[in-house]
């Protein structure tokens, strides 16, 4: 504890954060570093029409992560071409990235898990 502020937290499942402070107590930066996030799954948003996910990106390197989403109804092929972000609070797990879109380049995403 520096300044009555927590600077690590351990959540017991690979991940952990790292807080700085400045001497005021402000939190300056916050650092998560995790094995791996890694799965795939599907869910119907609409009856009939399958959503499917797979992921597997390393919070300490993101960048050499990847992620793919396909909505049949649409027809909607996701595949990222740069994770930028992974960022864990609690169950939840964030991900944010570049990608293409069909073969279409100059999308962004976010794409939001919860445990």
């Amino acid at each position: 504890m520096q300044y009555n502020r927590v600077t690590s937290a351990d959540y017991g499942n690979g991940f952990t954060e790292d807080y700085t402070y400045d001497l005021a107590g402000n939190r300056l930066s916050l650092e998560v570093s995790s094995k791996k996030v890694s799965g795939s799954g599907y869910n119907y948003p609409e009856t009939g029409f399958q959503a499917s996910l797979s992921l597997d990106v390393r919070a300490s390197s993101p960048e050499t992560g990847w992620l793919n989403y396909y909505y049949s109804k649409l027809r909607i092929n996701l595949e990222s071409t740069l994770i930028t972000e992974l960022s864990i609070a609690g169950d939840t797990i964030t991900v944010t990235g570049e990608g293409t879109v069909n073969g279409v380049a100059g999308y962004t995403f976010t794409i939001t898990l919860i445990e």
